[in-house]
């Protein structure tokens, strides 16, 4: 049991519940206080070897256990394979083995050996977005949950390689320099790169580490100017620069402000007009449409008449300058 967000206590009974003592956690016992990576509420379960009472594991970002009742624990896979975060079901086999469900796949722990193996290959990648190189239509891209961005190719269908960690979004291309493109993560974290993924520079820079943003924030190259660009947090931001971003706040909230919580206010979409360099229209999670003529100096509410909900998608006209 324990917080919504970290690990409190973990109860034991040994008399049907009439009474519970506590189980030994804490670093002191080997138990990182962080053993539920902040986020309880998406973790928490515990299993107990049906055979050893005393066996116990913890599952969260990484898989916690101790063979004496909480007297000391370690993270288990303690072996050099590679076992994906986020740790969310698991069962003793018969056989004495372990079954381990992560959000990367399935793998298998022999007991005898104390070694993992991966032993599956499901073809079970959930895709947030994809996108293809224009200046190499062959490529292609997708950032996935918890699986970070990967590249594919039309000649090896099967033939992927990750790019980048972490939760993978939208992918961002220049439109004259094969090699230079962006990635992005969970919570509006963008990467750059400019020689086609091999190193990557930190895309962020002048974003407010405090903005409320959406998990998938909204960011793009402008048609007119492959040097700037534009993201929404709670606000619009804008970088003009012919190396890696440098953003500016260019509006103040664009939402109804932060009524609900960070996750319920926040901007969802991005469009620019693709004849008119200073046009703009944002949508974001409350309901709210917005516009500027001058490249975010000034903006205007469209709010008006429309329901409250979220926006997905906003798009400008692609011949009229009034959006």
């Amino acid at each position: 049991m324990g917080t919504d967000l970290e690990l409190n206590k973990i109860f034991k009974t040994t008399n049907g519940g009439t009474n519970f003592v506590t189980i030994p956690t804490g670093t002191s016992n080997g138990l990182s206080t962080n053993a539920l990576g902040n986020m309880g509420w998406y973790f928490g379960k515990i299993w107990v070897n049906p055979t050893n009472d005393d066996d116990l594991l913890i599952a969260g970002v990484d898989l916690w256990r101790t063979k004496n009742g909480g007297l000391n624990w370690e993270p288990d896979p303690t072996n050099a394979l590679p076992i994906h975060a986020d740790k969310h079901a698991l069962v003793f086999t018969l056989a004495g083995n372990i079954l381990l469900g992560t959000d990367g796949g399935l793998y298998k722990k022999n007991e005898a050996t104390s070694l993992w193996s991966d032993i599956e290959n499901i073809p079970a990648t959930q895709f947030y977005r994809v996108a293809y190189n224009p200046l190499n239509p062959n490529a292609y891209y997708g950032g996935a949950q918890d699986n970070g961005t990967s590249r594919g190719n039309k000649s090896v269908l099967e033939d992927w390689n990750i790019l980048y960690g972490a939760d993978g979004f939208q992918t961002v291309f220049h439109p004259t320099n094969a090699n230079k493109f962006y990635v992005e993560t969970q919570n509006g974290g963008i990467a750059a790169t400019s020689d086609g993924g091999a190193t990557w520079a930190n895309g962020t820079t002048g974003i407010n580490a405090d903005d409320r943003r959406s998990w998938d924030m909204p960011y793009l190259i402008s048609q007119h100017n492959p040097n700037k660009m534009y993201c929404g947090t709670y606000r619009i931001y804008k970088s003009i620069s012919a190396t890696t971003p440098n953003w500016v706040a260019k509006s103040a909230d664009l939402t109804d402000g932060n009524i609900l919580g960070d996750r319920f206010h926040n901007i969802t979409s991005i469009s620019e007009s693709p004849i008119d360099s200073n046009l703009l229209v944002t949508g974001s999670s409350d309901g709210n449409i917005w516009r500027t003529d001058n490249g975010g100096n000034s903006w205007i509410n469209l709010t008006s008449g429309l329901p409250n909900r979220y926006v997905t998608s906003v798009k400008t006209s692609p011949t009229l300058t009034s959006a």
